[in-house]
């Protein structure tokens, strides 16, 4: 089974998110920890830090160990799920119904709303149809498998962003568009790395595919 596109290109930074990350989860940090040095200082009837200094000292200290390690975490984590599904590895991976015969597949995210809601799985393209399998990871209520059929009469366009609350607009500077795919019946929206090139490349696949 071919994959439609390589690992490497879901490393790429394309709306800013990793790099601000940092900062902001490092500042809100910094700043938490500060409040709850003062309160529990308060509490014990005693001076909090050493003045203004020491208050600076804790935030800035509090904001560099968070920016760094939680990103790197939350990154590796990200990635190594991504390493998962592209080796097919049975711990992460679930794959199409069996009466399926599919020949490519894709990584890439269902937006059903929001980004919140974006359930991470596997688009699978056959000759019939294609097949989002939301992989093991995700929440219960989020594996449903969603069939895209026939492939005769599915329609792939770029959709619209999706929604973002005003902390996302924050940390997500270039959202990414979407992959819209419709089909009698039904219509879905997919985050995919550089969508609109991808775009021209499933566009292409499904013509090959019909004919």
């Amino acid at each position: 089974m071919e994959n439609l596109l390589p690992l490497a290109a879901y490393d790429v930074e394309e709306t800013g998110y990793w790099a601000r990350l940092p900062f902001l989860s490092g500042l809100l940090y910094g700043l938490l920890t500060v409040i709850i040095d003062v309160v529990y200082a308060r509490a014990d009837a005693v001076p909090p830090f050493s003045g203004v200094p020491g208050a600076l000292f804790t935030l800035v200290t509090s904001a560099t160990f968070l920016g760094l390690l939680f990103p790197w975490v939350m990154r590796a984590q990200i990635k190594a799920t991504r390493r998962g599904l592209f080796a097919r590895n049975s711990w992460i991976v679930a794959h199409p119904p069996e009466n399926r015969h599919v020949d490519y597949r894709v990584l890439c995210s269902l937006v059903a709303g929001g980004i919140s809601s974006a359930v991470s799985g596997v688009i699978y393209v056959g000759r019939e149809d294609m097949v989002f399998v939301p992989h093991k990871r995700n929440r219960r209520g989020n594996r449903h498998v969603l069939n895209m059929a026939p492939l005769s009469a599915l329609g792939i366009s770029m959709g619209e962003q999706p929604g973002r609350n005003l902390l996302q607009r924050i940390l997500i500077p270039r959202p990414q568009p979407t992959l819209q795919l419709q089909w009698p019946g039904g219509c879905a929206k997919f985050l995919v790395p550089s969508a609109e090139s991808f775009l021209a490349k499933l566009s292409e696949l499904t013509a090959k595919l019909r004919a």
